[in-house]
């Protein structure tokens, strides 16, 4: 009680005495309860302060390894030779595809498909999905230091190459193993981080070589003409890092049936491409033996995260639960994706051998056009429409549709604008129709009537890709 109160309370009949002080008594409670509440909001403000600061430290972090990934990946798509020329777009669209592979990157887009950077990218893979949208870009050492990209997570790494728990479901049966690193992923607010394209990407002309009619044709077609090699490879690829040739040579060189697939495809019909991410398909038996001997030269396995950036439980991808990943860089940039045969949908009768597009003296097989098409068709229709996996395959199918069936060349546009196509409606439908008989000519052999029909479709009109499917959400009526 305030001394001035309890001096005059004290000549005060006793009743009222006791109700004064019981009154001041519930005030001075009042007071205390507002300080407590007071220290409570200084010390949420405190703790929202760190957690801000932790943040900043964390992006800055960030900031700093996605600048050395891209000092890395200057080093590996540019050599000296070609830095002071411009490039054509297929670097920035592998570099894209390359970045769709880590799973926190697929994470992201599989809830947000209106991205811009996924919608500005995908829709210009090829010079026939141009027609709507393309891209090139000018990229020179000093124009690259600005752009910065998604932070990529580094898988775990294994020391064997199998595992069992965590990949339940797998098709393949593989032993157990234990992880020998993991790095850390819990990056709050992930959902914030942008791509930021540099302005200095502009789009300038740039001659490239023509797809060569022959390159993928069929043996018998080949053998009538004089002196035809299986492949004729095209000479606009930038160099790759010794490493791949290394381990496709490994793989060779222990009797391992590899066959070429996803970019290494394209670019053997005219789609340039900066090899990063390199798909080899192999036999379902020899699968383990491939991936034992990529582990014994120090080329470690990698597992995709079971939780996204926000530490909720994530699906895998529909190519995650089938293949097996190898890293070629301390980085976990360059990476090799070992396919299972069952999994593409042809037999290796249904390939050719041909010399390696990056090591000449390498010889590997590569699909047959008719299966290497069906094989694509084949992945699109057991995917849902809004599957984050449909964005490679839907790549792969456009860049093969343009380059090898079409003979389009690269397109000369600027970014975000309508390509100005030279040729006239009346032009193009021709050169459709071209494509159509060109590709009646294959030996599609047993593959399926309704392919043949699908493939036209996609010739004709290049958004059919998007619908093609198998797969339809159930919808429950009241």
């Amino acid at each position: 009680m305030y001394p001035k109160v309890a001096a005059a309370a004290s000549k005060w009949p006793k009743p009222l005495r006791d109700s004064m002080v019981a009154i001041v008594g519930n005030e001075d409670e009042k007071e205390k309860e507002k300080e407590k509440k007071k220290k409570r909001r200084r010390r949420r403000r405190r703790r929202r302060r760190r957690r801000r600061e932790r943040r900043d430290l964390v992006f800055e972090e960030v900031g700093k390894r996605m600048m050395r990934q891209t000092n890395k990946s200057k080093r590996l798509f540019f050599s000296p030779e070609v830095r002071k020329r411009s490039i054509d777009t297929s670097y920035v669209t592998s570099s894209y595809h390359s970045v769709l592979s880590h799973p926190t990157t697929s994470s992201l887009f599989a809830n947000e498909k209106s991205n811009n950077l996924h919608l500005f990218l995908s829709t210009a893979v090829s010079s026939n999905f141009g027609r709507f949208f393309n891209l090139k870009s000018t990229m020179e050492t000093e124009e690259t230091e600005g752009l910065t990209a998604l932070p990529l997570a580094s898988p775990i790494k294994e020391a064997t190459p199998t595992f069992s728990e965590e990949t339940e479901g797998l098709s393949v049966p593989l032993t157990t193993s234990t992880a020998i690193k993991q790095m850390s992923t819990s990056i709050e607010e992930s959902k914030q981080l942008q791509v930021l394209i540099s302005p200095s990407l502009v789009i300038e002309p740039m001659s490239l070589s023509q797809p060569n009619p022959g390159c993928l044709e069929e043996p018998n077609q080949q053998t009538d003409k004089p002196n035809s090699q299986p492949v004729n490879v095209i000479n606009h690829q930038v160099s790759p890092d010794p490493v791949i040739k290394e381990a496709l040579k490994v793989l060779i060189d222990n009797a391992i049936s590899v066959v070429e697939y996803g970019n290494q495809v394209l670019y053997r019909c005219g789609f340039a491409e900066a090899l990063i991410v390199v798909e080899w398909v192999v036999p379902d038996g020899q699968l383990l033996l491939a991936s034992q001997v990529l582990l014994e030269n120090n080329w470690p396995r990698l597992l995709y995260h079971e939780r996204d950036w926000n530490g909720n439980p994530r699906v895998p991808e529909y190519w995650e639960t089938h293949y097996l990943m190898h890293a070629l860089d301390s980085e976990d940039w360059m990476r090799v994706h070992l396919i299972p045969l069952s999994l593409v949908g042809f037999t290796l009768e249904d390939t050719v051998e041909v010399p390696s597009t990056f090591a000449h003296e390498l010889h590997l097989l590569t699909p047959k056009p008719p299966h290497y098409m069906s094989s694509l068709i084949h992945h699109l229709l057991q995917l849902p429409i809004d599957h984050n996996s449909r964005i490679r395959v839907e790549k792969d199918l456009l860049g093969f549709i343009s380059t090898y069936i079409l003979k389009d060349g690269p397109a000369n546009t600027t970014v975000w604008t309508y390509l100005n196509d030279q040729d006239s409606d009346k032009d193009y439908q021709k050169k459709v129709e071209e494509g159509v008989r060109f590709m009646k000519t294959w030996d599609w052999g047993k593959i399926e009537e309704r392919y043949l029909a699908m493939a036209e479709c996609a010739v004709r009109d290049c958004r059919y890709i998007n619908s093609l499917t198998d797969v339809h959400e159930e919808r429950h009526t009241p």
